[in-house]
């Protein structure tokens, strides 16, 4: 062959490739933003009985996806907001079935608690599980309708839990990191943390959906009580002050749901337990030195 032919040939092949990458871009830029809007996301909302919800999805490329303003409930009376959602991908994890990592931030979610329930604003939360429950389980992993790329990591970030208490109003920032461990998601690792009344406390959760078990582990160092004081009932005449360390483990059973364990200990220091005319606080040893009280 000549060289003429092969500079011909080469340049015929860089045109061809030129034309389907430019059309792989036109597809997922015009068509699979409306796609995703149209189809598959409200009918996975749909399928778990969220009727109220609005989202705009703002830019999807090779490089990665970006969606906006998600929104679940009423505007007036929203049950969760997500400002942003960051899908990262690229040609070669998309090649291989693979989405690196999938973030959502400026999260709100919004909830109550009253009479000893607790409930999303706006959503029936007993439906939705009813919904999930309901929904027929998978004989096998070829037969299971999982989605066929898999997400290696999922992330919360800059998020905030407000739930109102009786007639008080709590603002509680939150984390939460999610790897699942196989593709077909039925063991998930997860770490979360929670900063109520800019306090840390740090869970790990082993979740496996195959056997419905779920191993939670929680723990928070030097808890300052003072920062929870005003919580007390004002007519109960109960002041706490003090540090707490608190460990807890618990397992935990999904269908039919039951705690089968919970193990727990906590570690009270500088403290100071007041109701009415009765004192709890730390006792002290023959050398001065405090004594945590151990629960």
């Amino acid at each position: 062959m000549s060289s003429k032919r092969k500079i011909i040939l080469s340049v015929r092949i860089f045109f061809v490739l030129a034309v389907l990458v430019f059309g792989l871009g036109a597809a997922l830029y015009f068509y699979l933003p409306h796609y995703l809007e149209s189809r598959i996301i409200p009918q996975f909302l749909a399928e778990a009985g969220i009727a109220d919800f609005d989202f705009k999805i703002r830019r999807i490329g090779i490089l990665g996806a970006d969606l906006g303003n998600l929104r679940i409930g009423s505007e007036q009376n929203p049950a969760l907001l997500i400002r942003t959602a960051q899908i990262d991908y690229s040609l070669k994890t998309l090649y291989r079935k693979e989405i690196e990592r999938i973030a959502l931030g400026g999260i709100e979610l919004y909830g109550k608690f009253n009479n000893g329930k607790f409930s999303l604003n706006g959503i029936d939360l007993d439906k939705v599980l009813t919904k999930l429950q309901s929904m027929p389980p998978s004989t096998s992993e070829t037969e299971s309708a999982l989605p066929p790329i898999f997400l290696r990591k999922f992330d919360v970030y800059n998020a905030f839990f407000i739930i109102k208490v009786d007639d008080r109003l709590q603002r509680i920032p939150f984390e939460i990191n999610v790897i699942p461990e196989n593709a077909s998601y039925n063991l998930l690792k997860l770490t979360a943390s929670m900063y109520p009344r800019g306090q840390l406390i740090r869970t790990e959760a082993e979740i496996d959906l195959k056997h419905q078990k779920i191993i939670l582990n929680s723990a928070t160092d030097s808890l300052d009580l003072n920062r929870f004081a005003d919580l007390a009932p004002a007519a109960s005449n109960l002041t706490v002050s003090g540090e707490l360390d608190l460990k807890a483990t618990a397992h935990f059973q999904l269908a039919p749901f039951k705690i089968p364990s919970l193990e727990a200990t906590a570690e009270l220091q500088n403290c100071k337990i007041r109701l009415n005319n009765l004192l709890l606080q730390n006792d002290r040893s023959s050398n001065q030195k405090e004594i945590p009280i151990k629960i």
